[in-house]
């Protein structure tokens, strides 16, 4: 393989990389949160996706992966190097319904799946890097 092919495969496997923290940081803040928000830091990400070091290199990238799902309300990354993460709560199966919200939120109710609809309006990563 030419040393261009070899940046390119090396390219697309650290994108794949990327992409796979963005969605397990989006799946465990779905899942996790009773409030709607979470925070992530780079070694809450399990190493065989992404080890704390790529995290730290890549978060602005991660960020705007990120941003392309619809389930995420808002999201920073904080001064001490962490992503926080807001949730639309229809994605969130733990939230603690405050009084007052029954209507809106009864324990019926269907829960969406946090990775379903993107709206890409993140920085796409071959621009990024």
């Amino acid at each position: 393989m030419s040393m261009h092919g070899e940046e390119i495969a090396d390219e697309k496997k650290l994108n794949t990389m990327l992409e796979k923290a963005a969605e397990y940081i989006i799946e465990t803040s779905a899942r996790e949160t009773t409030t709607g928000s979470w925070i992530t830091y780079a070694d809450d990400i399990p190493s065989d996706i992404l080890t704390p070091d790529l995290f730290d290199e890549h978060i602005d990238d991660i960020f705007a992966l990120i941003l392309n799902y619809e389930s995420v309300s808002y999201a920073e990354i904080n001064d001490d190097g962490y992503l926080d993460v807001v949730m639309f709560l229809a994605y969130c199966p733990n939230y603690e319904v405050m009084p007052g919200e029954e209507d809106e939120y009864p324990e019926d109710r269907e829960i969406l799946n946090p990775l379903e609809g993107r709206r890409e309006i993140g920085i796409p990563l071959s621009q990024s890097m």
